[in-house]
């Protein structure tokens, strides 16, 4: 990676974005620009405060074809597309935005052409551990017009609802 470059985010920097070990690997820094300037940005301009990355680029994931992980390294998505999980923390005395309340502002967004989004990823708080629950956000192209949306951490019956909750803000907005 050129330190040279010129990195065309506003609000997030490679390092936020890359391993902890050392930043974004060579073939990930227009993806991650991308994904910086089409979604990050948009959503950090919206909410009119700062955005917590929790997790941009991985070297290893659970799942074999995961957008955080570099195309090379991926079992079959080669897919040029990046991700990142995030969270809108208590800022100033504003209270910190919950998971599904950011996604469907996300989801709203998308609606409106405002942001590029292909996936959203919503995972709940968990108070016995005070985890506080994050948003995944990626910028793959969507399957016949159709968004990648999954919850996790809910009950069963919520994260149907919540993937509901997120289709539907995709579909028709939420004003």
């Amino acid at each position: 990676m050129d330190n040279r470059r010129t990195w065309g985010g506003r609000h997030f920097s490679p390092g936020e974005l890359g391993v902890a070990d050392g930043g974004l690997a060579p073939d990930s820094w227009e993806r991650y620009e991308a994904l910086t300037v089409h979604t990050l940005d948009p959503i950090r301009d919206a909410i009119g405060r700062p955005v917590t990355i929790i997790s941009g680029e991985r070297r290893e994931s659970k799942a074999r074809d995961s957008k955080h992980m570099p195309p090379s390294e991926r079992a079959t998505d080669r897919e040029v597309s990046a991700a990142a999980d995030i969270q809108v923390r208590a800022h100033r005395g504003r209270d910190r935005i919950q998971p599904l309340t950011l996604a469907l502002l996300i989801a709203d967004m998308a609606y409106r052409g405002a942001l590029r989004v292909g996936g959203i990823g919503v995972y709940a708080p968990r108070p016995a551990t005070k985890a506080q629950g994050f948003v995944h956000v990626d910028d793959r192209t969507p399957r016949n017009g159709v968004h990648a949306v999954w919850a996790r951490g809910y009950s069963a019956k919520g994260n149907d609802r919540v993937v509901a909750m997120v289709r539907a803000a995709l579909r028709e907005g939420t004003t």
